[in-house]
């Protein structure tokens, strides 16, 4: 039965250009709720998620589909790059937060337990997530990867080192500081760093971007951080201590972001800086424009309230401050990913990131080329149906490949 339905995914596109093919598939984090395979046989993993399991049906599970397509694509020399949503690590470590799910998979191998779908190992693991740790020999190090080196694995959430938040607009030691501190102390520091991060996200951004912009990062973090009392101050600095791994030396010290941007052609590298500061811009101006009545609204009867209740006041400002700087963050990995993505060496190129990252490389492609598939983000379900899917990806004649070597 030719595969029309995949499970585990909450959008996907696909778009020929320049002689390549690109695949995006969307997730939704930290749920595996409403996937096709609660309605339907899906191919799926094993208990101890060392086989896939096939019903043959018209349904299959995006894990099992990427390992029938990897091999297919390795043993017929077809050069595939995959890009994943998956955290960065220094150079020559290894990712420690595999270690939880080993550990689940260690209590399993003493288990003899037969399934019908694929048991998550934590119920709130998202297919994307579980990837990551099904591949985890493809991500640290490339010699153990049983589809290496036809199959080319990217990490390439460059927000986060070995799970820590290392954005420049990541601002999680605040809330440190409002549990450790005297609310009535901070306030105005809070308040001060969220404003000087929004009046500086284009400054800031395009020195991300820039071969020559660690000079200006640093000129901004010393503008922001020299005004602050010294315990927020001490905080500050120990977030920016994290992001270090991540400024290279290539001649000049630089962002990551940069090293990999200097690398593609100018014009393109141009064109992606101009899309991403874009989008940042049009986020940014109504938040900027409104941001003094939105610190009112919060911090209005700030004075009359018990230390308790300021907490409480400073937590929801700085908990709506981040909901925004997690947008901006996120523009930071989609201009990554989109260097990436035009860098790659394959015939084919395989994104899995998130639904709502998908959703800006689609709209960055469509400046090139209509696509061939484009689906809406489904919300409430991880199950995906299109009826002309055997046309663009043979997914049947992967799964036939597989189970006959």
């Amino acid at each position: 039965m030719e595969v029309r339905n995949i499970s585990g995914v909450n959008n996907l596109s696909v778009f020929y250009y320049n002689n390549k093919k690109f695949f995006f598939f969307g997730d939704l984090h930290n749920q595996n709720k409403n996937s096709c395979d609660q309605t339907q046989q899906c191919d799926h993993f094993n208990y101890h998620f060392t086989n896939v399991e096939s019903y043959n049906s018209t349904c299959t599970t995006i894990g099992p589909m990427l390992i029938y397509w990897f091999t297919y694509n390795r043993n017929h020399d077809i050069q595939t790059d995959f890009l994943l949503e998956e955290s960065m690590v220094e150079k020559n470590k290894k990712r420690t937060y595999y270690a939880t799910y080993n550990k689940v998979m260690a209590r399993r191998r003493h288990d003899n337990v037969n399934v019908l779908s694929t048991i998550f190992p934590f119920d709130n693991m998202s297919w994307m997530a579980l990837t990551a740790s099904i591949l985890q020999p493809c991500f640290n190090n490339n010699k153990l990867c049983d589809f290496a080196p036809t199959i080319k694995f990217h990490a390439v959430d460059i927000r986060a080192l070995d799970g820590d938040r290392v954005s420049p607009f990541a601002l999680n030691f605040l809330e440190e500081a409002i549990d450790d501190y005297r609310p009535s102390l901070i306030i105005h520091d809070v308040i001060y760093i969220i404003q000087s991060l929004l009046l500086n996200n284009h400054l800031i951004l395009s020195a991300m971007m820039d071969e020559n912009g660690y000079a200006t990062l640093i000129d901004v973090f010393q503008t922001i951080i020299s005004p602050l009392s010294k315990s927020i101050k001490s905080l500050y600095q120990k977030q920016w201590d994290l992001m270090s791994p991540m400024f290279l030396i290539k001649n000049i010290k630089m962002h990551r972001l940069a090293v990999t941007m200097s690398k593609l052609d100018n014009a393109m590298a141009n064109r992606i800086k101009t899309f991403i500061l874009r989008l940042a811009k049009d986020y940014t101006q109504p938040l900027l424009s409104q941001f003094d009545s939105l610190v009112l609204k919060y911090t209005k009867y700030f004075n009359d309230e018990d230390e308790t209740q300021q907490r409480d006041t400073l937590q929801l400002l700085l908990n709506h401050a981040m909901n925004h700087f997690t947008v901006l963050s996120a523009y930071m990995m989609d201009a990554y990913v989109l260097t990436k993505i035009f860098l790659a060496q394959g015939d084919e190129v395989i994104v899995y990131t998130g639904a709502y990252h998908i959703e800006i490389y689609n709209l960055f492609f469509k400046q090139f080329v209509d696509p061939v598939i484009e689906t809406p983000t489904y919300e409430h379900q991880k199950c995906i149906y299109i009826d002309t899917l055997p046309e663009i990806l043979p997914i049947q004649t992967y799964r036939d490949y597989y189970y006959k070597m």
